[in-house]
């Protein structure tokens, strides 16, 4: 939390406590360290995190990021995988990247919020069948099936549009109300 954020005076009093320290950057280092992307960054905090065992991540400067010697105080090195022509990020975009993959970890993909039931039950079979049929007739009362021969592909595929769309008792009545509307008016003039 931004409520529990500390101030130190150096990097080494920052990480004095940490049993992991990632350090990243876009640049080799002439220091042997273990080089790991941001998602298996993510993968040992967190586990490291869920055996009480505190980790972190260090981040440099805008203008050149870690010295030799900060990254000297890590465990391991964390490096995106960019083109090495154009290796360089940003502080924020760094920090959201391996934030994202540390939150994305910890939370199992867990998505925030989902309206996967927003509207309800998923419609049986059998009232999309009436639909359906509700449609056909109604299109075929307006002489929508020109030619007549092609009717058949085109109910099909009509039917496979719906199909895909894994409506709801809901919309299906919203659907059958949409054609008993056409059934009832008609079309207007449009001038």
């Amino acid at each position: 939390m931004i409520d529990a954020a500390r101030v130190f005076d150096s990097v080494e009093e920052a990480v004095a406590d940490l049993k992991l320290v990632f350090a990243t950057t876009a640049r080799s280092r002439d220091i042997p360290k273990p080089v790991v992307g941001p998602d298996e960054a993510a993968n040992e905090s967190v586990a490291q995190g869920l055996r009480d065992i505190p980790s972190g991540y260090m981040f440099g400067r805008e203008r050149w990021g870690l010295n030799n010697d900060e990254v000297a105080l890590a465990n391991k090195i964390v490096t995106l995988p960019v083109d090495p022509t154009y290796a360089s990020l940003n502080i924020a975009q760094a920090v959201l990247v391996c934030a994202y993959e540390w939150r994305r970890v910890a939370t199992a993909g867990a998505l925030p919020f989902s309206l996967d039931d927003y509207e309800g039950e998923p419609a049986t079979q059998e009232s999309i069948q009436r639909m359906f049929d509700h449609l056909e007739s109604g299109l075929d009362a307006r002489g929508f099936f020109r030619p007549v021969e092609k009717k058949p592909v085109t109910i099909r595929r009509l039917r496979n549009i719906f199909q895909k769309a894994d409506l709801t008792d809901n919309e299906v009545r919203i659907l059958r109300g949409v054609i008993s509307c056409f059934e009832k008016y008609g079309v207007k003039d449009q001038d």
